[in-house]
């Protein structure tokens, strides 16, 4: 408390100085132009914004910007991924072999018919 009060008498304010550090790859345009683009085409990925706005700044800023504007990506989670679409390869195999398996059944029987058709005159 004591450190504030003396700051306040030298500075006339507590607020927080202005600090030297990395400067931001983005500016506060930039910035809007980002989440405007988001927001319009919400399907757009982060890598086509780069290209799009002509920005030279990396994809993790983007996504920086855009999670911090509260936009944020969706993707189901892995072990749903991968159930659904193994169960069906398996599924659709089954009915490919068993539509396969009885159409040479099929076709087994109509060859076998076939001569007694023509030759039973």
């Amino acid at each position: 408390m004591k450190r504030w009060l003396n700051r306040f008498d030298k500075e006339g304010t507590v607020e927080t100085r202005e600090r030297c550090g990395r400067k931001r790859a983005t500016t506060v345009e930039q910035d809007e132009a980002i989440i405007r683009l988001a927001t319009q085409t919400p399907i757009t990925a982060a890598k086509a914004v780069l290209p799009a706005l002509g920005l030279t700044c990396s994809v993790d800023t983007v996504r920086e910007r855009l999670h911090k504007a509260g936009i944020h990506n969706w993707s189901p989670s892995r072990k749903y991924m991968q159930r659904i679409p193994l169960g069906l390869i398996f599924l659709s195999i089954f009915y490919i072999v068993s539509i396969f398996l009885s159409l040479c059944c099929f076709q087994l029987n109509f060859l076998q018919g076939l001569p007694f058709l023509f030759f039973s005159h």
